[in-house]
C-alpha cells in the first residue's frame, strides 16, 4: 500500500472534505453524491446492537473519526489475452475517465447507516470489471490488497458481466509483520446479464 493521502498529505476522515479526495476529472453528478452521503455521515451516529443488522456486533468504542484517510495501489494479476477480448480490468480512478456513464450508473447507493455513507462519500479508488458480451475469460483475473500501515482505506468495485459473458475473479488481502490499527471499507456491486457466469 503506498500511504499517501490523495492529494499529498494524511488527514482524520473527521477533518476531510470531497475537494480532499475528488478524482481526476470526476464528473460533477459523482461530487454532488459525495457531498450528500458526507453530510449525511457527519449527521448519523454509529449502528448499535438494537438495531436488527448489528445486533452481534458492539461498536460503540469504535471510532470512524479517529483514522488517518489513506490512499492505496493496488496489484494485478491477469493471464489472459484481455487486449483481443476487449476485457476492461482497471483501477476505478483509472476507470472513471473512459466510463464514467457506465460506474454512475452501478456506484453504490444504499443508504441505511454511517458506515455506507461514509464509503459513499470517501471512496478513492477500487476495482472496475466490464466483460463483454459472450466473452469467455478462461484465466481467473485477480489482484491483490496489501496492508502496510495504520490508516482507513475506502473503495467500490463493480463487476459488469454483460450476457452470455463468463470469468473467474479472486480478491486477496495481505499484511506485512506487525501489529496495524487498520479499517477498510469496501462495496461491491455485481451485475450479471441473462446467462453470464462469476466464479469468486
Amino acid at each position: 500500500m503506498d500511504r499517501t493521502f490523495l492529494h499529498g498529505e494524511f488527514k482524520l476522515i473527521s477533518e476531510t472534505n470531497i475537494g480532499d479526495i475528488k478524482l481526476e476529472n470526476e464528473p460533477e453528478k459523482l461530487t454532488k453524491q459525495r457531498e450528500v452521503a458526507l453530510n449525511k455521515y457527519n449527521s448519523l451516529t454509529m449502528p448499535t446492537s438494537k438495531e436488527e443488522d448489528w445486533k452481534y456486533t458492539d461498536l460503540k468504542n469504535f471510532d470512524l473519526d479517529s483514522y488517518d484517510l489513506i490512499h492505496e495501489t493496488i496489484n494485478f494479476v491477469f493471464a489472459g489475452q484481455k487486449e483481443n477480448q476487449n476485457v476492461v480490468f482497471i483501477e476505478m480512478k483509472n476507470a472513471m475517465k473512459v466510463y464514467s456513464d457506465l460506474i454512475l450508473e452501478y456506484l453504490q447507493t444504499l443508504s441505511s447507516n454511517k458506515i455506507l455513507e461514509m464509503q459513499k462519500a470517501l471512496w478513492t479508488n477500487g476495482i472496475f470489471i466490464y466483460i463483454p458480451k459472450n466473452v469467455i475469460v478462461k484465466e481467473p483475473l485477480q489482484n491483490l490488497f496489501n496492508i502496510t500501515g495504520n490508516g482507513a482505506t475506502i473503495s467500490q468495485t463493480i463487476i459488469i458481466l454483460e450476457e452470455g459473458a463468463q470469468v473467474t475473479y479472486f480478491e486477496d488481502y495481505s499484511s506485512l509483520h506487525g501489529n496495524y490499527d487498520s479499517l477498510r471499507n469496501s462495496f461491491t456491486n455485481i451485475i450479471c446479464k441473462p446467462n453470464s457466469i462469476l466464479n469468486m
